[in-house]
């Protein structure tokens, strides 16, 4: 008889119908030369520190670091689960080869080859390794089936992971309840459950203590359709004022002999030399600032310096105080180019 192991209920009644294991038992089904048992969330977890030693029963500071030679694991104290695992040990000890049909992975791994472990199981295991659990793929699983072996080095990432967790939540929640708890209260500490915590309370600081400020955004109105600006957000009415002016301002722009830089001039009077990219800098720009390849440059190559930037349009198009960037736009058929800083 081959025993398979699925994580819970719900995917051994799936696996089952596709082996043809229809009749129920307490705890499995079976048929057609199976029998299909499951596990429901950690049926078996790492001892105790006083599981170890009676040393360890007592918190005291002096007795930390918590580090056991070999660590063991324990079947849940729960009925059900005590319940389960007996009806897997009693199938598994009686089988003439298993099948780990748990969650493709790190967790699921660890969670089968513990209950396996603590069964004592003796027989020759396979892994079923699926994702999805149409029919179709079920029976593919069950045809490319491998040695449990393949996967040990999974197993062993898990139980490093399991280990981890229990050395740092242990010896730390010992620690920080020792040294700051107050009135026996018990500070948990925990790979996870600390981060989130400390998560949710920076959270909770930032809106305890969030202060209103006002902002300005470039807004316009066309055909009952409101508009925002990709500018963003501006602290000050000034720079949104002179952003909006500077937008709709008509530039003029005057580029120099050697064809290398252009003076824009300003209704207002103001002026500001920009530096003019030539192909190879356009390329460059692009790939440094965006990892991809600027197509279509070709269309200004055998040209002097001289007679390519004159025949570019050039528009200036930010502040020195926010994100400067200019956009080159070729005149005739070729693409427009937006050529960022990378400051």
């Amino acid at each position: 008889m081959i025993v398979c192991i699925a994580e819970k209920p719900s995917v051994a009644r799936d696996i089952a119908a596709v082996l043809g294991a229809t009749a129920r038992h307490d705890g499995y089904l079976e048929g057609n030369g199976y029998q299909v048992t499951w596990t429901f969330g950690h049926l078996c977890r790492l001892l105790e520190p006083h599981e170890y030693t009676d040393q360890w029963k007592a918190w005291a500071l002096s007795r930390l670091p918590m580090l056991p030679d070999k660590y063991q694991t324990k079947v849940a104290e729960d009925k059900g689960v005590q319940k389960q695992f007996h009806i897997i040990e009693s199938l598994v000890q009686k089988a003439d080869g298993v099948i780990n049909c748990g969650d493709a992975g790190q967790e699921g791994e660890l969670i089968q080859r513990w209950v396996l472990k603590q069964a004592n199981c003796q027989c020759p295991v396979q892994r079923l390794w699926i994702s999805s659990l149409t029919p179709e793929a079920i029976k593919e699983g069950f045809a490319k089936l491998k040695p449990a072996q393949s996967y040990q080095l999974l197993y062993e990432a898990g139980m490093m992971r399991a280990i981890g967790d229990w050395v740092l939540g242990m010896n730390a929640t010992r620690a920080y309840t020792l040294r700051y708890g107050k009135n026996r209260q018990v500070l948990s500490i925990g790979r996870v459950q600390t981060p989130t915590l400390a998560l949710i309370v920076k959270r909770h600081h930032e809106i305890s203590h969030f202060v209103p400020e006002k902002y300005w955004e470039l807004k316009t109105l066309y055909r009952d359709t409101t508009f925002s600006a990709t500018k963003g957000k501006f602290k000050e009415e000034e720079d949104a004022c002179w952003v909006a002016n500077f937008e709709s301002a008509k530039i003029n722009c005057e580029i120099a002999e050697d064809g290398k830089s252009c003076k824009m001039s300003y209704e207002d009077g103001a002026s500001i030399n920009v530096h003019l990219y030539s192909d190879a800098d356009v390329r460059f720009e692009i790939i440094s600032c965006y990892d991809f390849l600027l197509s279509g440059t070709r269309a200004f190559e055998g040209e002097s310096p001289r007679d390519k930037y004159s025949r570019l349009l050039i528009r200036f198009n930010g502040l020195k105080k926010f994100n400067l960037s200019v956009v080159v736009e070729p005149v005739g058929d070729a693409a427009q180019y937006a050529i960022p800083t990378c400051e």
